[in-house]
């Protein structure tokens, strides 16, 4: 029995095999997306196993990557951040689903979130309540380098992080209630051009200020809660290519940087 208090001694949710991790992660949410997006890999190797959590490293197009699987929520989500960064994280992209609320958002659209509303209980125990949940502004501008190469239809903008799946899904619920606080914030949501629900995103924005790891998001719409669509599964391959393609571009951006001896910036771009 360590004579540290609990809060000081180490965990390791992870399980990871190894100290080091290649810099830049990327976040599904299933451990069988770590797979899928292995696929697209060059000498993948899975190097963790636990719980929701699975890790694995490997190679695209010479950038060496790690993947991990964060579960759901963002309690899960931060346990996974803090834990890859004690590994030499720096970067990471979040790869999820969500549920759009503009009128324009259709199943197998992509969004790349610029800040979250924190409806997070993760965010309240870390931070005040008016702090931001902000993406890193790299991110953002790899995200859509990586939509456009893929020609995936996209939207930028502003989702809310939410601790409930059902909650704004009355009807799913088989029960009595007519309402719920989530439910009623949708309309508001909507008026203020908030685009969807996640559960995970607010959290990891709001770790990467306190941690100092860029972090980005980009999500696959799943349904639209305002509109009726023909019952599909929905592909995320075009959400992992456009990460895998940022994943490039970020690399790119770190050599120019280091080349002049500067923080990215997006003069850098055209120099020769």
């Amino acid at each position: 029995m360590s004579d540290l208090p609990e809060s000081k001694i180490t965990k390791d949710h992870l399980k990871i095999e190894r100290d080091k991790l290649p810099e830049l992660v990327l976040l599904p949410g299933a451990p069988e997306r770590v797979y899928e997006i292995c696929r697209y890999l060059e000498k993948s190797e899975i190097v963790g196993k636990n719980r929701e959590f699975t890790t694995a490293v490997g190679k695209y197009k010479d950038v060496e990557l790690t993947v991990c699987s964060t579960g759901i929520g963002g309690t899960s989500a931060e346990i996974a951040l803090v834990e890859l960064k004690k590994r030499g994280i720096k970067k990471a992209i979040r790869i999820g689903t969500s549920g759009g609320i503009q009128d324009d958002m259709a199943p197998g659209d992509l969004v790349i979130l610029s800040a979250c509303a924190k409806y997070s209980g993760a965010c309240d125990s870390l931070v005040p309540v008016n702090f931001p949940a902000v993406s890193d502004y790299e991110m953002i501008m790899a995200l859509i380098e990586g939509c456009e190469t893929v020609k995936a239809t996209y939207h930028v903008g502003i989702g809310a992080t939410v601790d409930s799946f059902y909650g704004s899904k009355i009807s799913l619920l088989d029960s009595k209630l007519k309402t719920t606080p989530l439910y009623e914030r949708l309309p508001v949501f909507r008026q203020l051009n908030v685009l969807l629900l996640d559960m995970e995103s607010a959290p990891l924005f709001t770790l990467g200020s306190i941690l100092n790891v860029k972090v980005g998001s980009i999500c696959t719409i799943g349904g639209n809660l305002y509109k009726k669509y023909e019952q599909k599964e929905v592909s995320n391959e075009k959400a992992i290519l456009a990460a895998l393609d940022a994943a490039l571009h970020l690399s790119q951006w770190d050599l120019l940087a280091e080349r002049y001896k500067v923080g990215f910036k997006p003069s850098l771009l055209g120099i020769k």
